[in-house]
């Protein structure tokens, strides 16, 4: 099954929804997305659980290595955050702004196996490990949502 390949319509909340078979990077396994029609973006929310200490590591290859991929390939930020209060102060969250889910699994899979990129992340951690987990979600904005 492709990300276009949409198996089934229906009504979700007041709006008409197609279930689609795609393979998203970031769930290893064959999942079912809903994606909406309309003009209602998809975001994707990621955080990043540092190893203790590394997170100006983290920050510093998004300011000077990321970033610069992420415009080669088209990826849209919302925002990045640092935790003021929280469970911990070694983690930073970031938003995604995606049409499709399709163009989320086109632009990050091109990103994430670009071999300068892959390179460049090996040689920011070669000191260390920075990252020890990572979150990742997918969020359809509500009716209310001031982001649409």
């Amino acid at each position: 099954f492709g990300g276009c390949c949409f198996v089934a319509d229906r009504v979700v909340m007041g709006r008409r929804v197609a279930y689609a078979p795609v393979s998203v990077c970031a769930f290893p396994y064959f999942s079912i997305h809903l994606h909406f029609y309309g003009d209602i973006m998809i975001y994707e929310m990621r955080v990043y659980h540092c190893a203790p200490g590394r997170l100006p590591a983290l920050n510093k290859r998004f300011e000077t290595v990321t970033l610069k991929f992420w415009e080669k390939y088209g990826i849209e930020q919302v925002g990045f955050w640092s935790t003021m209060v929280g469970s911990s102060n070694q983690t930073l969250t970031y938003l995604l702004r995606w049409e499709s889910l399709a163009e989320r699994e086109r632009k990050w899979n091109a990103f994430a196996s670009d071999p300068d990129w892959l390179a460049q992340r090996a040689a920011s951690e070669a000191e260390a490990m920075i990252v020890e987990r990572i979150e990742n979600t997918l969020l359809n904005p509500t009716s209310y949502s001031a982001l649409r």
